[in-house]
């Protein structure tokens, strides 16, 4: 690693404190978090005081997780506050898994706060190509000692890693822990210059080259082997050497250009030798392009920027070669002219995927994960939101009453700081736990130890910096549940109380159904208007059990009624009918959940049709000096039986003056009946069984009768 040092020399007893105190947090912490969650779960230590996040699209790893993969961070922008807050030689700089509390081995290859450059290499146990990978990079630990692990770094097969920057003018360093580091032709021969990743070295195509030594033959597998380089020529030469590994009779590897761009590889296998080639125009001048090889006993490969190129077969035991090996330089051919940075030698045969992410991660580091903002250790626990939005589903209708039948309901909340949402005054707020179950209320689940019915994102627990909740299938799994909340801010602190942000009671069974429903009138009515009434019912004791909500009701047969809004009422007024004669009449109970009972039914029954008026009317006699009439008639041609009939003397007929007889007998016997000296008129009306009549013409019959008498007796009916 390229960086400044600095004196760190304390006492000793101070040294021992410190160097014990992250261990003695660290053991605090395990210990809390397996009894009781703290409010600050998931920091490192204490003693640093920055972290940010870097999240890896997987999308950039090519087709499978990679095991033990060293990803490429670079951080370039001079406004990251990692270069203010770090210690200058980067001591202090770590990197922990998701969990942000698992150290993992990284190094440093160049830290620089004054040119702003920082590229490091970090193994990753898991590098997945189905779902992000989440990292944590802490810092701003003023008095920490380094915290890299080279060696475990490069520990995946690696027989040699050069990043090609000086260790001295003179010197490079190899990374694993074969330590075959690389000697010079001279000072500066090759020179130090920017390269692919921070620093390469500069081959002047006449006599510079880099010797790493004669040992690196016992680190390879008789039958595997992989590499990688990035090259970019200043000028195009026949044959010009980039990696020379093995003599002249015995090449275990040896990687050379020509003059049109092209590129060989050639190995000894079994005494005999073996080359595969690159098209030309692979290489050209000024450009950066990464050549990757490998033989796996079966065939000799080479790659071309991440992608396969050309391969030939081949098998047996790669001859081990006898002298020592060189970086830009092959003995008898020509120098290269150019840059050479980050060659990287395996003892395995690394998978096309693994070849394509490593040049992914490489050649664009920026887009292949993104960076968080810096977060800071502080202790303030945050606050929960106080809002929430209830759906039936993700895009689907509002919950109503905290209960339903649909399986997969969905929560969301306002983002952090908004009305409603939750608040950190320190840092910000990161995320949430959340738990979906049956474990509500008081002592209810602890999301930051359970996640209920919900996904697992890490852990076993559910944990998100979205703002939202899908629930999963709840199937048949009747039962009231509630969802709960704590949230995490960007120090790792949880807000001290659980927010029980919604219930809901997942109800799929119908509740009873009424017992009957009466209408009035019950039989048939000229008047378009009827009223029903039912006993009260009940919803279906058990799990998860919503309660009655009300009733519901529709006429039925060919009305085309929907369902009517709910009402708690066990009654409902002014139905009218929907065709003449028989109707009908339905209501259902309805739960909480919008659950429905089975339909209970009852008919009504309408008519319009009015009795015509009845016929052959006489007056006996007709004329009368002792006030005494008697009346007959023939009864109307009617649909339905008629079953009364009323009358008023001298003025039409209403329902103010008419005198219903009460029986469907078609007279009326001898009675005072007239009301005024001289001619007297009697107006007849008939009602059906129906209660149909009308006062208008057609239905009312009429004759007239004379009284000659000079005092009028009036009737006594």
């Amino acid at each position: 690693m390229k960086k400044i040092k600095i004196n760190k020399r304390i006492i000793l007893p101070l040294a021992i404190i410190i160097l014990l105190a992250p261990i003695l947090a660290t053991l605090f912490s395990v210990f809390n978090k397996q009894s009781i969650p703290s409010a600050h779960a998931a920091w490192y230590a204490p003693d640093w005081d920055y972290r940010q996040q870097i999240t890896i699209d997987h999308t950039k790893v090519a087709n499978t997780d990679q095991t033990d993969f060293p990803v490429l961070i670079k951080i370039t922008d001079e406004d990251n506050p990692i270069f203010d807050n770090a210690q200058a030689d980067g001591d202090d700089i770590l990197f922990t898994g998701s969990d942000e509390t698992t150290k993992l081995s990284h190094e440093i290859e160049t830290f620089d706060p004054t040119s702003h450059q920082f590229w490091a290499w970090v193994k990753l146990p898991t590098l997945s190509a189905s779902t992000d990978t989440i990292i944590y990079l802490y810092y701003g630990n003023s008095v920490v000692e380094d915290q890299q692990n080279t060696s475990d770094v490069w520990s995946n097969g690696y027989a040699g890693v050069w990043h090609s920057q000086d260790d001295t003018t003179s010197t490079i360093t190899d990374s694993t822990s074969y330590a075959n580091n690389g000697t010079k032709l001279a000072t500066n021969e090759p020179i130090e210059a920017d390269g692919k990743i921070s620093k390469g070295q500069n081959y002047d195509g006449s006599n510079d080259r880099v010797d790493v030594g004669d040992n690196i033959d016992g680190q390879f597998a008789s039958s595997r082997f992989s590499f990688s380089v990035w090259v970019k020529a200043e000028t195009l030469i026949t044959n010009a050497g980039i990696i020379g590994l093995g003599d002249s009779s015995s090449r275990q590897i040896w990687l050379f250009s020509s003059n049109s761009g092209g590129a060989s590889l050639s190995i000894y296998i079994d005494g005999s030798r073996r080359n595969v080639t690159i098209s030309d125009n692979a290489i050209t001048i000024g450009n950066w392009v990464n050549i990757a090889g490998q033989y796996d006993g079966s065939n000799l490969s080479l790659y071309i920027n991440g992608v396969f190129n050309t391969q030939t077969a081949a098998s047996g035991i790669v001859t081990s070669g006898s002298n020592n090996n060189f970086i830009g330089y092959i003995n008898s051919f020509n120098r290269f002219d150019g840059l050479i940075d980050e060659l990287q030698v395996a003892n395995t045969a690394r998978t096309p995927d693994w070849i394509a992410t490593e040049y992914a991660n490489q050649n664009d580091p920026d887009t292949f994960y993104t960076l968080g903002s810096q977060a800071s250790y502080e202790t303030d626990p945050p606050t929960n939101p106080t809002s929430i939005t209830t759906l039936y589903s993700e895009g689907g209708d509002p919950i109503t009453n905290n209960a339903g039948y649909d399986p997969t309901p969905y929560y969301s909340w306002p983002e952090a700081e908004a009305e409603g949402g939750a608040s950190d005054i320190g840092v910000g707020v990161h995320g949430y736990y959340s738990y979906f179950g049956t474990s509500c209320g008081a002592g209810g689940a602890d999301p930051v130890i359970t996640r209920g019915a919900l996904s697992d994102t890490a852990d076993g627990l559910h944990y998100s910096t979205s703002t939202n909740v899908s629930v999963p299938d709840l199937t048949t799994n009747q039962g009231t549940y509630c969802l709960r909340i704590r949230t995490r801010d960007n120090s790792g602190n949880i807000s001290t109380n659980t927010w029980q942000a919604a219930t809901y009671y997942f109800d799929t069974t119908a509740p009873n159904a009424p017992s009957f429903v009466a209408a009035s009138p019950a039989g048939y009515s000229s008047i378009d208007s009827f009223d029903f009434s039912w006993p009260a019912s009940t919803d279906v004791a058990g799990a998860g059990s919503s309660g009655l909500q009300g009733y519901q009701y529709q006429r039925g047969g060919t009305s085309g009624d929907s369902w009517s809004t709910t009402q708690t009422e066990r009654t409902v007024q002014g139905i009218t009918s929907y065709q003449e004669g028989t109707n009908i009449f339905m209501i259902r109970a309805i739960d909480n959940a919008g659950n429905t009972s089975s339909e209970v039914q009852t008919t009504y029954y309408y008519s319009s049709d009015v009795p015509l008026k009845p016929t052959a009317l006489t007056a006996t006699p007709d004329i009368s000096d002792t006030n005494s009439f008697s009346f007959s008639w023939t009864a109307p041609a009617h649909s339905r039986p008629i079953v009364d009939y009323g009358y008023s003397i001298n003025a039409s007929p209403t329902e103010g003056n008419i005198t219903w007889t009460g029986s469907n007998t078609t007279s009326l016997v001898a009675a005072p009946y007239a009301t005024t000296q001289g001619a007297n008129t009697i107006y007849l009306i008939a009602k059906d069984d129906a209660g149909a009549y009308s006062f208008e013409s057609t239905s009312v019959a009429t004759t007239t009768f004379i009284c000659q008498l000079l005092l009028l007796l009036y009737p006594q009916v």
